[in-house]
């Protein structure tokens, strides 16, 4: 599931942020796991976020790691749709290495777990079906952990992780804090599959033991215990991956956030109450982010807050930091409708009518601001 499909709206094109040249491997070995059950990029089945995969593919390379790729059947793998020109995309789509990797992946039945230092578990729809309970991938996280190495997941992909156990049969994550891609995300951006999933991720975690820890939906989350990396969602790659380097007593090289994930942690910090420093932050160097990503982050918790207005005050804030900065209707649509229902009536008015001044025949916003009028 693509958290940007979702959206509605395109979002501005990203540019590329991270400057590193890839190091020469170190030693260290990190094998990748994603989903082979993709069908016509996503469309008829579901596969993997090529985002998840090219975002841990080059923060690895960057660090020197040596890194495979392995899926429940091996060979190659159909990724599901995605933007080619995100900076991580584009590099990994121009690294031979990591395209060869792709068509000729690892069977997990057939993977010798003495090779790796760590595994990382991709996400996207397809990791609900054939990398949960997959046999090969269970052997192999298990093999790994037991002789001190580092496991991981993001998003779906920590699904894998419920059927895990340790050398006494217990369930590896009872007791630990896990995270992974939420019933609230679920809810709000799985909508076409999730309904055919076996579990949902949440559910299985909980009924195995562990402790879920859930942020706020489609902001960066990492939860880093015992040898054991997760990440809540796509945004939470990367950072899930330098988590993991870390675990494996790396630390990782330093690099500048990926203009979305950068705008996420933007709003992260909004929410736990940084707001003059938000403002500076966003007026200093507002090209550093993708603003409409900001602002439909807002409009989607304006969807999720239902009659809590605490949430629609925070979604209501985080689009008026954009609004103004983007030429997008639909945004200052929700905008002024979140306002309408805090009763921020004055404040609705003039953006209604600043739109109508720019847009004269949209509907929508006359409709909105005749009901002000009765």
């Amino acid at each position: 599931m693509r958290f940007v499909l979702a959206l509605v709206i395109l979002l501005a094109a990203l540019v590329p942020i991270s400057s590193h040249a890839a190091a020469e491997p170190t030693g260290a070995r990190v094998l990748l796991v994603v989903s082979g059950n993709g069908r016509d990029e996503g469309r008829s089945r579901p596969g993997f976020e090529y985002d998840e995969f090219a975002q841990s593919w080059v923060v690895l390379r960057d660090n020197g790691v040596t890194v495979e790729v392995a899926s429940p059947q091996g060979g190659p793998v159909e990724v599901d749709a995605f933007e080619p020109e995100k900076p991580y995309n584009a590099r990994a789509l121009a690294d031979p290495a990591a395209q060869a990797a792709l068509q000729a992946t690892l069977t997990t039945g057939a993977v010798d777990p003495a090779r790796y230092a760590g595994v990382f578990v991709l996400g996207g729809g397809g990791a609900m079906f054939d990398l949960y309970r997959d046999p090969g991938l269970k052997r192999v996280l298990e093999e790994v952990h037991a002789a001190g190495g580092v496991i991981g997941a993001v998003c779906h992909g920590s699904v894998v992780l419920a059927d895990l156990r340790d050398a006494a049969g217990r369930p590896l994550v009872a007791g630990r804090r896990i995270t992974g891609f939420t019933n609230a995300e679920e809810r709000l951006f799985g909508a076409r599959w999730s309904k055919t999933y076996p579990v949902l991720l949440e559910d299985a975690l909980k009924a195995a033991g562990a402790s879920f820890a859930e942020g706020a939906p489609m902001l960066p989350h990492v939860v880093s215990e015992a040898r054991v990396v997760t990440g809540q969602n796509p945004f939470s790659t990367s950072l899930a991956v330098e988590a993991m380097l870390r675990a494996m007593g790396r630390e990782p090289a330093a690099r500048t956030a990926w203009q979305d994930e950068a705008s996420l942690l933007l709003v992260q910090r909004r929410l736990q109450g940084n707001h003059a420093a938000v403002r500076a932050e966003l007026a200093a160097a507002p090209a550093a982010f993708d603003l409409l990503l900001i602002g439909m982050w807002g409009y989607h918790r304006a969807v999720q807050a239902g009659e809590d207005r605490t949430m629609l005050e925070e979604a209501a804030d985080i689009m008026a930091l954009v609004a103004d900065r983007v030429a997008e209707p639909r945004l200052t649509l929700a905008l002024a409708r979140a306002e309408i229902r805090l009763a921020r009536n004055a404040q609705a008015r003039a953006r209604l009518e600043e739109l109508l001044a720019r847009a004269p025949n949209l509907a929508p916003a006359r409709q909105l601001l005749a009901g002000l009028a009765e």
